[in-house]
């Protein structure tokens, strides 16, 4: 959409201009209006227009002096002055600005909206142009996978997604990508950073064939594939896509690698998620030696969750940490912590608690066992903070437990 401003201190022109203009037809968005030139000046650096709509004579600034001011911030922005049948000779002084054009008022509606039809549709030549020439300094400069890798890494990692920003990306790199789709990401991995390179071109030739429509990178040793989903074929095509990328490999270079597809998400903020999920569906794998992709299965948590409290129930009495547990399970600790949190609605560390402080409960009711004993045999150094754990657990203090029971 082309972004367009008005500057006219008449209120009637401005409201008019907006009700009965077919700007929508025209693929242009009015994104603001100002009643001065000062004020048309403040708002063109903020909202950056692609043609400013000026009345030429104006308080505080005039429409000249504001089409120079703009012209100067925003050298691609077209300028459309409003003109009386006196101010022609006031033009004049405007002739040495570039793409300015300007209408007598009062104005015919329908010659109004022919000249910005024109003048849209040179913003969008003279965009094509620049897109052009900057696809071909990049090729020039091999800079292409850098660029690749930051648009994946702005969809990836951001905080708060810039949608404009990402279509320009897209624009830029002539990519293929619906920003209002399904999607999944898969995960590559080789031994090296050369086999990687080789897995990338493969992607790429056969993804362009299959029509896919995709995103394709290397980050951290990891060959990263955003794909948006088509109504037709989904994820059985994606299968078989990643599935063909691996045998190519193995046919053509004699080796192994592996592929993992994560969870299908319903937008562009949520394929962080489906990155991570693959991402530990491969670590599972390692470097396997079967030429299919690995899928990941949002049923698995339940069994990881079993498999996290089989450790902690057998190993409370010693000094066990999230690293330790994680090693145990074959996940990142972070992945962990995430999966267990999301299970049980609780932390890892509480449920570590709850098993000590449960053993605890039976060693008490033994009294030859002494405290400091008792906290030694279920994980605690401190027989000082078990007793302020229990506590905060029960209620009680041990000793009154020991008691009562």
């Amino acid at each position: 959409m082309i972004k367009a401003i008005i500057v006219d201190d008449e209120q009637i022109t401005r409201k008019g201009l907006l009700e009965f203009v077919h700007w929508e037809t025209l693929n242009i968005e009015v994104v603001g209006e100002a009643t001065d030139g000062q004020e048309g000046l403040a708002l063109a650096g903020k909202v950056q227009p692609d043609i400013a709509i000026c009345d030429v004579r104006m308080p505080k600034m005039d429409g000249i002096e504001l089409a120079n001011h703009i012209k100067e911030i925003l050298p691609y922005c077209k300028i459309i002055f409003l003109s009386g049948y006196s101010d022609t000779n006031y033009l004049k002084s405007a002739i040495k600005l570039k793409a300015v054009d300007y209408i007598e008022k009062p104005f015919n509606l329908g010659e109004f909206e022919s000249l910005l039809n024109k003048t849209a549709k040179a913003v969008t030549e003279e965009r094509l142009k620049r897109l052009e020439e900057q696809r071909i300094k990049m090729k020039m400069e091999k800079s292409i996978p850098y660029f690749k890798n930051t648009l994946i890494t702005s969809i990836l990692k951001s905080q708060s997604m810039d949608i404009d920003k990402i279509k320009e990306g897209l624009e830029l790199l002539n990519i293929k990508f619906p920003l209002n789709s399904s999607y999944i990401c898969s995960v590559f991995k080789a031994e090296n950073n050369e086999d990687s390179r080789k897995i990338l071109e493969i992607i790429n030739n056969t993804g362009v064939k299959r029509g896919i429509y995709f995103i394709s990178g290397i980050m951290k040793e990891e060959v990263i594939v955003l794909i948006a989903l088509k109504e037709k074929g989904g994820i059985n095509e994606i299968i078989s896509y990643g599935n063909e990328v691996l045998n190519i490999f193995t046919n053509k270079h004699g080796k192994f690698a592996s592929g993992a597809l994560g969870s299908q998400v319903s937008s562009l903020e949520e394929l962080k998620n489906s990155y991570e999920d693959a991402g530990e569906a491969i670590k599972t794998k390692g470097y396997k030696k079967s030429n299919s992709m690995i899928i990941y299965d949002p049923n698995k948590d339940r069994s990881i969750i079993r498999d996290i409290e089989n450790h902690i129930q057998q190993n409370y009495n010693k000094n066990i940490s999230i690293n330790s547990i994680a090693a145990s399970v074959y996940l990142t600790p972070q992945y962990l912590c995430k999966v267990y949190k999301k299970e049980t609605g609780e932390t890892v560390n509480d449920y570590i608690t709850k098993v000590r402080i449960e053993a605890s409960k039976a060693l008490l009711k033994d009294r030859k066992y002494k405290l400091y004993e008792i906290a030694d045999k279920v994980g605690y150094n401190d027989a000082n903070y078990y007793a302020r754990v229990f506590k905060k657990i029960t209620g009680i203090n041990p000793s009154e437990y020991r008691d009562i029971n």
